[in-house]
């Protein structure tokens, strides 16, 4: 009998790997692939009649410093974060989970698309924008009480579910719900000395390589919603938009380590603030250098909405009863098919790469 090739996955044809994928997901036919902090992606199409249509498999990047044993444990390390975080409608979360040919792969759903692709959207109204960000922090919030920490939070790490592409709405610009995603850097600070993320996007502690914690995504906050509320402008005082679609030379000038540091140094100013005072203020009151200066998440959340009601009693009434429902659900027990797969997928790979007693 051939014995097969540790990296046997990765030594498919793309094609043949999107369709064992689509096989084993129970999907009619691979789609398009990307990648993130840790893994690749392959999309998928259910087909017509079938909801949701769009699912998505994840596995871990092949790295030839990492043996394939090691990269199974890393991958498992990510999802079983991630599951801690079930259930709450804002975090992403997998299906499924299961290992082919010695690889772990993560089925997801797909959703409409990521916080970068609707940045920019001129139809996109303040209302819904506060809407988002208000339940991104409350997503964030739940992550914290449960001890994970995100250190690769930015724009392509939220994504983004128009619930009036599923359902017969009132138009309005309050369907769009973020889902925080990517965990593949969660935690790594605490548990392999590891501080980095993308560089817009780190905080000053990051930079510095100290404690992270809830402080941490509270300035990331700050920055995205100043992103949000300007139509694409960073603090820093530019558009990311060439950042976030890999556009060059900006993409470059943006990934060069200096340029955030000086900003850090700097004090992170804001070189174009927000028109209105109080969402000004409180970017800037984000962005505090000391990390004991930043208000608490759950703060943020409760200046957000009372803005919100401002502008709208009733968009603030209908964000409040969604966030009721969030904290309701995400206080349930745990889902026992997910949490039964993944203890499942843990002894596959124990099996498959059975540690030395040596």
């Amino acid at each position: 009998m051939t014995k097969l090739s540790p990296d046997a996955f990765y030594e498919l044809p793309a094609h043949s790997r999107g369709q064992l994928l689509a096989l084993w997901g129970k999907a009619d036919k691979a789609l398009d692939t990307s990648a993130g902090f840790s893994g690749e992606i392959v999309f998928l199409d259910n087909g017509d009649g079938v909801f949701p249509r769009l699912t998505c498999a994840k596995f871990p990047r092949w790295r030839k410093d990492l043996s394939p044993a090691l990269r199974a444990e890393r991958f498992l390390r990510e999802i079983k974060l991630q599951a801690a975080a079930h259930y709450h409608p804002n975090v992403h979360w997998p299906f499924n989970v299961i290992l082919i040919l010695g690889v772990p792969i993560a089925y997801f759903r797909r959703w409409e698309g990521d916080l970068s692709d609707f940045i920019e959207d001129s139809h996109w109204g303040d209302l819904g924008r506060l809407s988002l960000i208000i339940q991104l922090a409350a997503g964030l919030a739940h992550c914290h009480a449960r001890g994970l920490i995100h250190q690769d939070l930015k724009p392509q790490n939220v994504f983004i579910r128009d619930l009036q592409s599923s359902f017969t709405l009132p138009p309005t610009d309050l369907w769009l719900r973020p889902l925080v995603a990517d965990f593949g850097s969660v935690n790594l600070a605490a548990d392999v000395g590891e501080f980095t993320g993308s560089r817009p996007y780190m905080a000053p502690e990051q930079w510095h390589e100290t404690e992270l914690g809830e402080w941490t995504s509270v300035f990331v906050l700050g920055i995205m919603l100043h992103e949000l509320m300007s139509r694409g402008v960073h603090p820093i005082g530019e558009r990311s938009s060439d950042w976030h679609r890999h556009i060059n030379p900006g993409f470059n000038r943006w990934q060069q380590n200096k340029r955030w540091r000086r900003w850090v140094s700097a004090g992170c100013p804001i070189a174009q603030p927000l028109a209105d005072y109080g969402l000004a203020d409180l970017v800037t009151a984000c962005l505090a250098t000391s990390p004991s200066d930043r208000p608490p998440l759950r703060e943020v959340q409760a200046m957000l909405l009372d803005m919100l009601h401002r502008r709208s009693a009733s968009a603030a009434h209908q964000v409040d009863l969604f966030l009721r429902m969030a904290e309701s659900q995400s206080a349930a027990a745990e889902w026992q098919h997910l949490k039964s797969s993944i203890e499942g997928l843990e002894r596959a790979i124990n099996e498959h790469y059975p540690r030395s007693t040596a």
